[in-house]
């Protein structure tokens, strides 16, 4: 959904005579849209930054910016975005995260940084070049239109207000792996955001915008190289800051698990299309792949859905992942009724509430609970639930029953408002 949208030239001016919060709250409202005090605050004390980065006569003013655009995939909104036409007369976009933070720290979840947020609590957030990235990984892997006309998408991060003492946490490359695709410009760095945008835009085209926003939504065609990329630890199969933060929660709490030697039960709650089976197949592949040079996890994904499982063999057969990798990474519920204790550092488990304590016809004795030989097998189990989904049979699995196996076996819960 297009918010507001306007030339370069006037976006400077608007910025410049400190209405560009009443523009963007006016639009936010035609749109009706709910927005924060905290967020018309940032868009007061954000935005001038960017105009007066890119208030410069080698970039063409009459090319098209973007504020809060909203992918109809999901809930987040593009802080800023610059869009037209390059040398090549290619389409082309340019993604910016806009965070205001001044100090920050390191943090321990894959692909956040610990800061001081919005509403003025520390915190763990994602790392906001993260957050560009995924935006644009979003329109390139679902947009129809972006698809078939191969339109350029680049994204980067804003720190305006942030010291360049802070750049060894930021804009550690190390552990921020994506900072080559999407980078992340501090303080004095103007200059940098300013030369990306000249080198991917410089013409207008207002209505690319456009044609994105009317354009249907599909996967690409290249999903399966996508999947196979998330199952080898690919970071940026994920679709909104819910899923990220559960993502990075299963990872963390699975490292944290093994040092300890402890057990952990993760339940994420979600209804259909929140986008459970993509947190499941990304936190597999990056505890198999971790990107933090530890030792790979043994972590494998049970769904008791044959169909869903079929439908992600199929598109990893297309690739190298061949039928016995597979299995070994796609397992059945009644796998697990010969397994040993602790065989795994993490099972996760998808569309949870279709799990039975015992499955008729699947060569279990019925004295065999399927869903204890789980906790049983694993350091960490990760439940994906949705309990409107659950019927009506005194077998089926509920987060209560989640709860009483976790008691059973001195497991820590964690269950957030924030996931999915």
């Amino acid at each position: 959904m297009i918010v507001y949208e306007n030339s370069l030239r006037n976006f400077i001016i608007q910025c410049n005579n400190g209405i560009i919060a009443d523009q963007v709250a006016c639009e936010m409202h035609k749109a009706m849209i709910p927005f924060s005090h905290n967020e018309e605050r940032s868009w007061l004390e954000s935005l001038p930054f960017v105009a007066r980065a890119l208030d410069d006569n080698s970039l063409n003013k009459e090319m098209n910016v973007a504020i809060e655009y909203k992918s109809q995939l999901n809930k987040t909104r593009i802080d800023f975005l610059m869009y037209g036409k390059n040398d090549l007369n290619e389409d082309s976009i340019v993604i910016v995260e806009l965070k205001q933070w001044s100090k920050i720290n390191a943090s321990n979840k894959p692909n956040y940084i610990y800061a001081i947020g919005g509403g003025g609590i520390p915190s763990d957030y994602p790392h906001p070049s993260y957050q560009a990235l995924r935006y644009a990984y979003i329109l390139g892997a679902f947009n129809e239109y972006v698809q078939n006309n191969d339109v350029n998408i680049n994204s980067c991060s804003y720190c305006h207000n942030m010291d360049n003492i802070y750049n060894k946490y930021i804009n550690d490359i190390t552990k921020y792996r994506f900072l080559d695709e999407s980078p992340c410009y501090l303080k004095d760095d103007a200059y940098k955001l300013r030369e990306l945008v000249k080198k991917y835009v410089t013409k207008t085209s207002r209505i690319l915008l456009y044609d994105i926003d009317n354009a249907h939504i599909r996967p690409s065609k290249d999903f399966s190289k996508m999947l196979y990329g998330a199952i080898n630890g690919n970071q940026i199969f994920s679709l909104d800051d819910g899923q990220a933060e559960s993502v990075a929660t299963i990872i963390y709490e699975t490292n944290k698990s093994l040092i300890q030697q402890k057990r952990k039960t993760i339940i994420i709650k979600g209804g259909p299309g929140c986008g459970k089976s993509v947190v499941a197949i990304n936190a597999m592949g990056q505890l198999i792949h971790p990107s933090d040079n530890s030792i790979p996890k043994n972590v494998c994904y049970c769904t008791p859905n044959f169909t869903l499982k079929t439908v992600f063999a199929a598109y990893l057969k297309q690739n190298d992942l061949k039928k016995a990798a597979i299995d070994n990474l796609f397992k059945a519920e009644a796998t697990f009724a010969r397994s040993s204790k602790f065989d795994y550092d993490c099972i996760i488990v998808d569309e949870a509430h279709r799990c039975f304590t015992w499955k008729f016809g699947m060569g279990v004795k019925k004295e065999v609970d399927l869903i204890d030989k789980i906790f049983y097998a694993s350091r960490v189990n990760v439940w994906f639930i949705d309990e409107d989904q659950v019927v009506t049979n005194s077998d089926v699995l509920t987060i209560n029953k989640i709860n009483e196996y976790a008691k059973k076996y001195n497991s820590d819960v964690i269950e957030g408002e924030n996931y999915l």
